[in-house]
């Protein structure tokens, strides 16, 4: 018997979730790209691969959410502050 390798998580349902709803700057869309990379050298059997394509993909996912939520918290820090506002037509 072999030892078993852990499976590699790919990340593809957040990237999908960034790439939709917070693709900051594109990072949302380059998340995707390297979980399919990830999840294509898994199906190969390249685990040191899937890992790493892995590895960045979470990392991008990383930045794409905490970036697309500081941007709207910074736009609704100055909504409440007054800096910018709405007027309806």
């Amino acid at each position: 018997m072999g030892v078993r390798a852990l499976p590699v998580k790919d990340h593809i349902l957040w990237s999908i979730f960034n790439f939709v709803y917070c693709n900051f700057c594109c990072l949302g869309f380059l998340a995707l790209v390297f979980s399919v990379k990830s999840r294509d050298r898994k199906v190969l059997g390249d685990i040191y691969g899937a890992e790493n394509y892995s590895s960045t993909s979470k990392t991008l996912n990383i930045a794409a959410t905490f970036l697309s939520i500081l941007v709207f918290v910074i736009i609704f820090g100055l909504l409440v502050a007054g800096v910018i506002s709405v007027h309806p037509r």
